[in-house]
């Protein structure tokens, strides 16, 4: 699949594009959603369509434009309230006490082979980007975004150290100050039985709060279009509307009418959301390549990546972008599945400045931390995706979700590049047994934390070679099945494998039928310098069933990489993982 070609050009942060594919075979990102439009609009529909190209630039506040001096545009509130209004050449959105929508006349777009929509906006004002830290310096994060906070310690998860954070910090400032936040029952403060609740949530025995029940109001910015009386979301924005401004792009549409629509909700009054400019194109106008083909410096396609490798069906990342926020992950052109990433445990994106070192650019949030003599040198690029483990720490790991709307799939194929570190060592420090995490991918819950099945990718002592050496094996849990089944001994050697990048392929298939043993996992790996892939391990007898829950993902869904060392390591070790790939179809030919 092409992806957006990206300047390599040292510490900035793209703001780019955000893109949503919509070629004929090709699916929306989770974003998009399919409505009719009777009662929007309606009447208009059946005006004369504006023919292409179609631009409006907000120059004028009476809603129309230089090209044709006709009404362009107008707008549907849900309230009195002006909301939407020209004011300094922008379209300006600002206390709209309910949802506003721009809308562009019908555009005329049947005489082109395909459309390409731009959508100039920017954001201001002290929009809320969540509660101050409760403990530590993390702020609290909202894992499933009903407006909630249950990540109370900004870990990234919901576990028993978020329930005794919001206890002990009942009396905080940070919490009282936030406390619609925290508020899970809805009742107007945070008190014990959101402690209670909380602590339900944790072990999934209690439905979380809903944002709309309580907590707090939502400013929110959606861009969409309504292509022949079908709208599609194509990105939303709350507080992350960049001041600077950025471009929402949807392309490669196809179609007889095509409307821009441009939804806001602001609450705070000093908050407000600018609109600079809307352009309808046909594809290839604007110099573009329509052949999916990159500039200089960009990733071409899964061929480039990953020395051979098919297109990933689902999602790439190379970590180029510097962020690893919803909203970017989910405007990347290369992600088919709505995939998320949860947040940074022990992990950050990193960039390359070698030989002076190397800076962190997002942990949690975008960074400018420059790490002396730090060796993040990538196999492509500028950017990876670091692990690090202190000495005698057990825990550097990063969550992922497949697809957020709860999409379980009966085969995942799941390929990365990883640096083998040059101080390599396994089991070098204190802790027992010997094995550590590799990669883990589940359906609904981790091990016996759901029903459905679990399986663990693992390394262990190989004691059949050098200290320090790391043989492989697969496990799993709720599989029919347990222990651990041994994979090739010289996984990794540290004399001959520190520095080297290796590529991980993974295969998880789900049983043929509920109760079959004929679930099978499969792992592969090749050496940089490495000709041909080999087997590390296979199992083929695994019983690995959905949820019984039928609304829990019938199929794989999350997992996470690296993860917990029951040994620790004795100094500071650290991974690099980059081009990261999830497919439902075979990432690499020819496998033994």
């Amino acid at each position: 699949m092409a992806r957006e070609g990206r300047e390599r050009d040292g510490r900035r942060r793209e703001l780019g594009r955000r893109s949503f594919l919509n070629h004929v075979g090709v699916g929306a990102l989770g974003v998009g959603v399919g409505v009719g439009i009777d009662g929007f609009g309606s009447g208009r529909a059946r005006q004369e369509s504006d023919p292409l190209p179609w631009t409006a630039t907000f120059e004028r506040a009476d809603g129309t434009t230089d090209h044709d001096g006709e009404s362009a545009w107008h707008v549907e509130s849900a309230d009195s309230h002006p909301s939407f209004a020209v004011r300094s050449g922008a379209l300006t959105a600002t206390e709209t006490a309910g949802d506003a929508r721009w809308l562009s006349e019908p555009i005329d777009v049947s005489g082109a082979d395909a459309v390409d929509v731009a959508v100039e906006l920017r954001g201001s004002g002290p929009l809320w980007g969540g509660p101050a830290p409760v403990v530590g310096t993390d702020p609290p994060t909202d894992p499933d975004a009903d407006g909630i906070y249950e990540d109370v310690t900004g870990d990234g998860r919901l576990d028993d150290e978020d329930v005794g954070a919001l206890f002990e910090a009942l009396d905080d400032e940070n919490v009282t100050d936030d406390a619609a936040a925290f508020d899970g029952n809805c009742n107007g403060r945070v008190d014990y039985n959101d402690v209670v609740r909380l602590a339900r949530a944790a072990n999934g025995t209690a439905d979380r709060a809903h944002q709309g029940d309580c907590g707090r109001p939502a400013d929110e910015l959606a861009v969409s279009y309504v292509l022949d009386g079908v709208e599609t979301v194509v990105a939303t924005f709350s507080d992350d509307a960049s001041a600077d401004g950025e471009t929402v792009s949807a392309t490669g549409l196809t179609g007889q009418t095509l409307r821009v629509v441009v939804t806001a909700r602001t609450t705070d009054p000093a908050t407000a959301y600018h609109v600079d400019a809307v352009e309808v194109t046909a594809t290839g106008d604007d110099g573009g390549q329509e052949d999916g083909s990159q500039d200089e410096g960009g990733q071409h396609d899964g061929d480039e990546g990953t020395d051979g490798a098919a297109d990933p069906t689902l999602f790439y990342e190379d970590f180029e972008s510097g962020s690893m926020a919803d909203e970017e992950t989910l405007a990347l052109e290369s992600n088919e599945s709505g995939f998320v990433w949860h947040g940074n445990n022990r992990t950050a994106v990193v960039e390359d400045e070698w030989p002076d070192g190397g800076r962190v650019v997002w942990h949690n949030e975008p960074r400018d931390e420059f790490v002396e003599g730090a060796d993040y040198r990538t196999r492509d690029g500028s950017r990876s995706l670091r692990f690090r483990y202190p000495p005698e720490e057990s825990w550097a790991e990063q969550r992922f979700t497949m697809n957020r709307e709860g999409t379980g799939y009966d085969e995942v194929w799941i390929g990365y590049w990883i640096r083998v570190p040059h101080n390599f060592s396994h089991a070098s420090g204190s802790g027992s047994p010997s094995n550590n995490k590799w990669l883990a991918v589940w359906m609904d819950g981790y091990s016996q934390k759901g029903t459905g099945a679990t399986a663990v990718f693992n390394t262990w002592s190989s004691f059949d070679h050098e200290e320090g050496a790391a043989r492989a094996t697969i496990s799993a849990s709720n599989a029919g099945g347990a222990g651990h089944h041994r994979g090739i001994d010289d996984f990794i050697l540290p004399s001959r494998d520190r520095g080297r990048w290796m590529y991980t392929v993974h295969r998880l298939v789900t049983s043929s039928e509920r109760g079959a043993a004929d679930g099978t996992a499969h792992w592969w790996r090749r050496w940089e310098d490495a000709e041909e892939f080999e087997l590390v391990k296979e199992v083929t007898d695994y019983v690995f069933d959905p949820p019984s829950d039928p609304e829990k993902p019938q199929g794989w869904n999350k997992g996470y990489l690296m993860g917990w060392t029951n040994p620790n390591y004795a100094e500071e070790t650290e991974f690099l993982i980059d081009q990261f790939a999830l497919s439902t179809e075979p990432l690499v030919d020819d496998l033994p």
